[in-house]
Formats: structure tokens, C-alpha cells, sequence
């Protein structure tokens, strides 16, 4: 069932208010496991608690900010064309927009109690429910893609500390740029938990590749490498080991090609398929242009991408072992301009970000002190000729403030 934008009709004589009979939906809705469903997502997504827990029994405290106006500016949501929203009937809940709205760089700093406790907020504030930090969050977020002028937006996060999770278009398929390397990554320690593959394993360094399309030689241009130092390396050999590390912590599309040759895309996509990971379609290695040409492109959702994540998280990526080192190299990640530029200084996160000249994704898993972690995917795409936003930092500053906002 979706929920559609549309009049109510006038209540019948002793029926419930249409606005009560929303409410009481609501609560049924979440003793059974979920919010709100989307339209057009499957049942369960949206802001909720899950996991065997049983619903959220308490509630969470009032959002501080500009949350609790609508998002930053106070913009109300507007729905656009075709948007995976899930909040058309409850236009009477929405925020009203802020007659004098906060500009970011004014932004209140933490409490004192956040400060000391990341993620917790004050338990003298008032307490609204689930459904209104919801709301809050949707428009915070509808705010940020129409100041950013984004074409389009996906969102995922999942919260170990409170099972809470929600979702915006996560079933949308995006480019992977260099998100799609942590799935190459889950192949390299699939083989090696098979004893297929070690880590220090030679493999030759040439800069000869052959295209999906016809099985066209490429090259790369080492001008346009994020680690160009490996290039030095041509004719001899490195380890897969230091070939997985300059994959994900500088990016390097080199090393990440040379992987792929050494597992095959077949052993990638059976990694992904073997921990049921959907929403991930690796088809190619980078930088292939005959194939961008033809249409054939690496693809991912942030529903995709959160599932890898959490299998990291929860140590069950090919085994404990296996997940902590590569959970090890995603923390040295080195482009922190994504998901840790929207946190406090001490959070550490183990992420891995996808940049082109459309798109600006991160997907990572936060730690701070004093709680679990949970994992956040943010992918955006805008337009060509619309330079390079803070949007990723902004979407993961409002999540954290959500969850700050919320007593554990």
C-alpha cells in the first residue's frame, strides 16, 4: 500500500477524526514492526526499531535546532516527482516553517551532556514521538537537496544503539564511482578465507586492461590517479595486501583494477551474492570507457550499501577476523571531506567514498564514545556544471543530530 498527497473526505457521523484514525494506524503500524511504509520501498523501511526488540517504547527528547524546525532554513518538504517519501498524510504533523531561520554558521554548539555523551540527549526536554523526529529528519533532509540543487538523493543509516533505522529512495540505483571498491574488498577476503588467494600474494603491476566491450585494451592516465605513486611500481610486483590498502584509502582506480583481474568479477559478485548483498551491481573494473559508452556501469542503492556495512559491523563478512582488517583499512580512509566532515572532531569512522564529475557518495560506520556505532550511506548526484557541495557532510550532520537528540 503507498500513501498518496490527496484531501481527506469529511468524517461520518460518530466516525474518528480522520487525523485520529491516523494516529491509531501510526501506533498499530509500529507495534508491528514498522513506522511508516514508503511508497514504493518495501515494508518495514522508514524510522524504526527493529532487530527482535520489539517497537520503541520510549520517546525520543525534543531536536535541538534547526531539526526541530523542518531542516536547516526552516524549509517545509516538498514533495518531488517520482521521491520514495513516506510522510503525504501527515501534512497537519509537518513543521512549520521558522519565521527567522538559523544560518548554519550559527548553529547551536552541543550541550554540555551531549558533549560528554555523543548521541544522548538532555532527559529534562520534552519528549515527541518517533513519527515527529521523522519528520523532522525527511524535511531537514528535503531542505538540503533543494539548497544544494541535487538531481537526486539516497539515504540509509542503521543505529546499533537503538535499532532505529530509516531510508530515503535507498532502492534507487546510483553510479558507483569508487563506492564499488568495498565490494572488491569483500572479494579479496573471500578468497582468502577459502585459501584461495593470501594477502601477501605477488601480483605484476602493468597498466594494460582489457574492456567488458570486445575485450578492448585500456589504459590508465596516471594524471587522473588518486595515488599516482603507485605507478612507479610498473613491471615490478606488490601484494594484495598493499593493492587492497591504496584501494580504499586513496582510491587509487590502479590498484583496483589490478585486483579485479586477480578475482574476476564473477567472484566479486558471488561475495555479494553469498551475504545477501542486493543493490550492488559490479560489472566492470574503472575507468572502462568503451564500456561508460555502451551503458555498462557499476551500480549501487543505499540499501545495497548499508547491508555490506552492517556485515562489517557485525563481524559477519566472511568471519570476525576478516571484518575487523577491513573494517582496520576503512579507518584510515584519507578523504574526510564526506560523512566525517558533518560529526564532532572525535568521532573516527571506517568509510569509503565514490567521486566523479556527477556524483559525491560516502558510505561508512561511525564510532563514537559511550555508544554502539551505526552506519550511514549517503549517495548524491547533481549536474554537471553545478560544482561540489558540502551536501554528504550536511545529510550526515542532520542524522547525528537526530540521533544526539534521542535518549538511548
Amino acid at each position: 500500500m503507498e500513501h498518496r498527497e490527496g484531501r481527506a473526505g469529511h468524517p461520518r457521523p460518530g466516525a474518528a477524526h480522520p487525523r485520529h484514525q491516523e494516529g491509531r494506524a501510526r501506533r498499530a503500524h509500529v507495534q508491528r514492526g514498522g513506522l511508516v511504509r514508503g511508497a514504493g520501498l518495501p515494508a518495514g523501511r522508514g524510522l524504526r526499531s527493529h532487530g527482535g526488540r520489539g517497537h520503541v517504547r520510549g520517546r525520543l527528547p525534543r531536536l535541538s535546532g534547526r531539526l526541530a524546525q523542518g531542516g536547516r532554513g526552516g524549509l517545509a518538504p516538498r514533495r518531488r516527482h517520482g521521491e520514495h517519501a513516506r510522510l503525504l498524510l501527515r501534512r497537519s504533523l509537518q513543521p512549520r516553517p521558522a519565521a527567522h531561520p538559523v544560518p548554519s554558521r550559527d548553529r547551536r554548539p552541543l550541550s554540555p551532556l551531549q558533549a560528554a555523551h555523543p548521541l544522548r540527549g538532555s532527559v529534562s526536554e520534552p519528549a515527541p514521538s518517533i513519527a515527529r523526529a521523522e519528520i523532522s529528519l525527511y524535511a531537514s533532509v528535503l531542505a538540503i537537496r533543494e539548497r544544494h540543487g541535487l538531481e537526486r538523493l539516497g539515504i540509509a543509516f542503521w543505529d546499533s544503539e537503538t535499532t532505529l533505522q530509516w531510508a530515503y529512495n535507498a532502492d534507487e540505483y546510483f553510479h558507483a564511482a569508487s563506492t564499488m571498491k568495498l565490494a572488491v574488498l569483500l572479494g579479496v577476503y573471500r578468497q582468502v578465507g577459502r585459501g584461495e588467494l593470501t594477502l601477501d600474494a605477488p601480483v605484476h603491476v602493468r597498466n594494460k586492461f582489457r574492456s567488458v566491450v570486445n575485450d578492448q585494451l585500456y589504459m590508465l592516465d596516471f594524471d587522473r590517479d588518486a595515488d599516482p605513486d603507485l605507478y612507479r611500481n610498473l613491471g615490478r610486483t606488490m601484494t594484495v595486501q598493499q593493492l587492497a590498502y591504496a584501494m580504499i584509502t586513496t582510491s587509487s582506480n590502479f590498484a583496483t583494477n589490478l585486483l579485479v583481474d586477480v578475482l574476476g568479477v564473477s567472484t566479486i559478485q558471488t561475495a555479494l551474492a553469498e551475504l545477501g548483498i542486493d543493490g550492488m551491481k559490479v560489472v566492470r573494473g574503472v575507468e572502462d570507457q568503451a564500456a561508460f559508452e555502451a551503458g555498462i556501469n557499476n551500480e549501487v542503492t543505499a540499501a545495497g550499501l548499508l547491508k555490506l556495512l552492517r556485515a562489517l559491523a557485525e563481524g559477519k563478512a566472511y568471519g570476525a577476523e576478516a571484518s575487523a582488517e577491513m573494517l582496520k583499512i576503512l579507518h584510515d580512509q584519507r578523504f574526510k571531506g564526506g560523512i566525517p566532515a558533518g560529526l564532532p572532531q572525535a568521532a573516527r569512522v571506517a568509510h569509503k567514498t565514490g567521486n566523479i564529475a556527477t556524483v559525491h557518495h560516502d558510505a561508512g560506520i561511525v564510532y563514537l564514545e559511550h555508544r554502539k556505532p551505526y552506519a550511514l550511506v549517503i549517495l548524491t548526484q547533481f549536474h554537471s556544471e553545478t560544482p561540489r557541495s558540502t551536501a554528504v557532510a550536511d545529510v550526515s550532520r542532520d542524522i547525528y543530530e537526530c540521533l544526539a537528540a534521542m535518549n538511548p
